[in-house]
């Protein structure tokens, strides 16, 4: 478990007492504060701030995202909206000017279908493809896939699952990369003991997304999505090792089982 801080770590408290006062001064016409509002903890733990969007206002960039219809429930209860939603909602309040293709599975989709949907992604030219889903039984990516990975670039970013030991597939397969999600404090709600495979962290408890609370590894996945697609537009030339690295070199909290929580200050 990572026991750091990681939001007092990043702002100690007269920083957060400042970025409040610049939040509350801004104009309503604003379209960001120089630094995400104090509530918004996810954006802090990933190093968000206004350059995030001039960066990429230039570039744009494009992400897959494959997901199941399925209904997702708070811890109070509540039922949102198809799990979709929640995914698209969360791609939304990093950026306004990604271009998403959203793929969204039945609950009983067969692996042959969701190998058919990151081919239909890869096919259209998207080179970063979010997959939000997991099945405990294992299964390996096609030839095809495999191969557009290695030589398109192609990466194909997982959630771990929300299961306490060990990771989900496809992100345990190979070829394919595995996000863990964090809380506040930058704590991974998995025996770690046995990951099976070396992952990124990213928020993904209590997460504040469509005015309620939300928990999954399959939000924290698309905070590491959307970072890749953007870095990948911007250094097209770029292998999907390569981006990874590059990925790893900008994080936080790293350790034998994490590369860490990408930090977007230490990329753009």
């Amino acid at each position: 478990m990572m026991k750091n801080n990681i939001i007092y770590k990043l702002y100690p408290a007269g920083i957060i007492i400042l970025m409040m006062l610049s939040f509350l001064s801004c104009s309503s016409t604003t379209k960001r504060a120089q630094s995400p509002s104090v509530s918004e903890w996810d954006l802090r733990c990933i190093g968000f701030y206004e350059n995030w969007d001039n960066a990429l206002c230039q570039t744009g960039y494009s992400l897959g995202v494959i997901d199941m219809n399925s209904e997702v429930q708070s811890d109070d209860g509540t039922v949102s909206t198809c799990h979709s939603d929640l995914i698209f909602a969360t791609v939304r309040k990093l950026s306004d000017i990604c271009r998403v293709k959203m793929i969204t599975l039945s609950d009983n989709a067969s692996k042959d279908e969701l190998q058919a949907a990151i081919t239909s992604l890869i096919n259209e030219g998207i080179r970063v493809i979010n997959v939000s889903l997991g099945s405990s039984k294992p299964f390996e990516l096609n030839d095809h896939i495999r191969d557009e990975i290695e030589n398109k670039g192609v990466l194909i970013i997982c959630s771990s699952g929300n299961n306490v030991n060990g990771l989900m597939y496809p992100a345990l397969s190979e070829g394919t990369v595995s996000v863990l999600a964090c809380d506040i404090y930058g704590n991974v709600s998995k025996n770690l003991d046995d990951i099976g495979k070396k992952s990124f962290t990213a928020p993904g408890l209590h997460v504040y997304i469509l005015d309620n609370y939300f928990s999954g590894s399959s939000i924290a996945t698309v905070y590491v999505s959307v970072i890749c697609a953007a870095y990948q537009s911007l250094y097209p030339d770029l292998n999907k090792d390569e981006i990874v690295e590059k990925l790893s070199q900008a994080c936080l909290e790293s350790s034998e089982y994490s590369y860490g929580i990408p930090q977007i200050n230490q990329l753009f």
